[in-house]
């Protein structure tokens, strides 16, 4: 929009609509002066940036400056009139990473009076390349996160803005183990948050991910979502997401094609689709990692990011109302993996097509597929058995009802309507399941062995290595990757396990304090067996660390 100013460069930081077209910008590291802790204001109407000055309820008490921590807005309504026009609105500022460490601290700053008030928490753990997201002003939810100390954020965690209290939720389903890095969007007319993307534990390792989660808010529950046609989206980190209205638009990040991209992708929420622009028109978005985004009045705005330099410029994006629309030939349209068909000279969107009523082929609108061997196509648990948000909310019968076989050496997802001895024999007496939160994948899932070994039956080790859904192979020394396991494992072991319990778990990374400790350790989370020695830092970090 205008030449970035030096003070503007920076990547890790957060970037807020608030009321009257300002955008708010607050933290971030810079390459030339360190990790920052200012306030900027742009005004939309004026295209000018403003650094304001800021105070604190408590003097001796202002927050530090931070990075890689998450922001959100929200309007605080007068009681007593029950309006907006008594309220003011509230930037959340929660976690990240300060010169001290990684920060477990939560502020607000009122936007009119710009005053910073601490809420104090005793459960919120400390959290770096987490995401807040808002519902309806009423609550906040923060999803994922990752600490030295606490590891991967396993809790999901809901504040309260009228109390200032946060509290742990009990959530069901087939939540993410561990995640930062990603993206999360409120979809109001389903409910639910859209989580994308991030650096991800799962099962037994950690690597950037391209899965695509919900949560749907009235019953808390998790799902992994597999486009309802199509492939998934390549994996993605440190990218930026926004939702203009029933789309989530995915910007910039590192992918497993680029260690920078500016590629934007769109998922449909309604038809449970992606579609991949081509191209954009005009100046393309700087190729990025850890870049800023939000909306106002329908635009997105995009702000800083690192690509080798951290930049400073604010750009704005355009995304058509149907996403379809960005396609601008018949064959891009009919080819596309989204829900999106040629109607009347344009690109459309399956549904909007059908109101309009063109002829749909392949490309019809569903959240989840139609088919009954289309329960075929999806090969875990998880996904077989995972509920799009849309669906709780229509007649049960008009969603396909897909079950999961299990205790074959692989397992199948079938429909619900078949039997699993007559679609999937292994000549074994065979499980079947209906509830996700069911599965076996999600029994002694964990990302480090105090949250494996706190239900008393699961045990952390590096003997056992899994191999397929059920199988699970044995070594006589600890040669595999820390990961946990069910404890009566040890019951039908022919030989001697070294795992935790009945031994203590063995030291985090960041408690070694030299390099030939370092050196000498295998390790303690999931998914590695060493730590890494920093020589600019000069301490050790476990790897999935590396990235924050």
């Amino acid at each position: 929009m205008k030449q970035a100013h030096r003070f503007l460069h920076r990547m890790g930081h957060s970037l807020v609509a608030g009321p009257q077209g300002n955008l708010w910008m607050y933290g971030g590291l810079s390459l030339s002066d360190g990790i920052l802790g200012n306030v900027y204001r742009y005004s939309l109407s004026e295209h000018r940036w403003t650094q304001m000055l800021t105070s604190s309820v408590d003097e001796s008490a202002t927050p530090s400056a931070r990075y890689h921590h998450a922001a959100a807005l929200l309007n605080t309504y007068d009681l007593d009139s029950g309006s907006h026009d008594g309220g003011h609105s509230l930037m959340l500022v929660v976690g990240g990473i300060t010169q001290s460490g990684v920060a477990m601290d939560t502020w607000s700053l009122n936007l009119s009076s710009l005053v910073w008030r601490e809420h104090k928490s005793s459960v919120l753990p400390p959290v770096a390349g987490h995401t807040l997201t808002v519902r309806w002003d009423s609550s906040v939810l923060l999803i994922g996160g990752y600490s030295p100390e606490n590891g991967f954020n396993h809790h999901l965690l809901e504040f309260n803005p009228d109390s200032g209290n946060w509290t742990i939720v009990p959530h069901t389903g087939t939540p993410p183990t561990g995640l930062y890095g990603h993206s999360a969007v409120y979809h109001e007319q389903t409910d639910a948050i859209y989580v994308f993307g991030g650096y991800r534990f799962h099962v037994e390792t950690v690597e950037p991910s391209g899965e695509l989660y919900s949560l749907y808010y009235p019953n808390l529950t998790w799902s992994l979502l597999v486009p309802s046609q199509g492939k998934k989206p390549l994996s993605r980190f440190f990218h930026a997401a926004a939702l203009i209205k029933d789309t989530m638009v995915i910007v910039g990040g590192r992918t497993e094609a680029e260690d920078y991209s500016n590629s934007v992708s769109l998922y449909q929420i309604n038809c449970n689709t992606w579609i991949h622009p081509v191209s954009v028109v005009g100046d393309p978005v700087n190729r990025s990692v850890s870049l800023a985004m939000t909306t106002w009045g329908g635009r997105l705005f995009l702000s800083g990011g690192f690509n080798g330099v951290t930049l400073g410029r604010l750009l704005t994006l355009t995304v058509p109302s149907d996403p379809c629309a960005v396609l601008p030939t018949p064959e891009a349209c009919n080819t596309t993996t989204g829900s999106c068909v040629w109607c009347r000279g344009t690109c459309t969107s399956s549904d909007a097509a059908e109101r309009i009523g063109c002829l749909l082929g392949h490309s019809t609108c569903s959240p989840t597929p139609r088919l009954p061997d289309q329960c075929r196509r999806l090969k875990t648990c998880s996904e077989c058995l995972a509920r799009h948000p849309k669906t709780f909310s229509s007649p049960p019968q008009s969603a396909l009802q897909c079950k999961w076989c299990t205790n074959c050496p692989e397992g199948a997802c079938i429909s619900s309507s078949v039997s699993c001895t007559s679609e999937h024999d292994c000549r074994i007496n065979q499980r079947e399941i209906f509830l996700s939160s069911n599965c076996t994948e999600t029994s002694c899932e964990a990302s480090d062995c105090p949250k494996c070994t706190a239900s008393g039956k699961c045990m952390w080790t590096r003997q056992f290595k899994r191999t397929g859904e059920t199988r699970r192979i044995l070594s006589v020394n600890p040669t595999y990757d820390w990961t946990c396991f069910s404890y009566a494992l040890l019951n039908v072991s022919p030989m001697q396990v070294e795992s935790s319990p009945p031994l203590p778990c063995p030291p985090p990374c960041h408690t070694l304090h030299n390099c030939s400790l370092c050196l000498g350790s295998r390790g303690s989370d999931g998914g590695w067996q060493h730590c890494l020695w920093s020589m600019a830092l000069q301490q050790v970090k476990s790897n999935s660390f590396t990235f924050l």
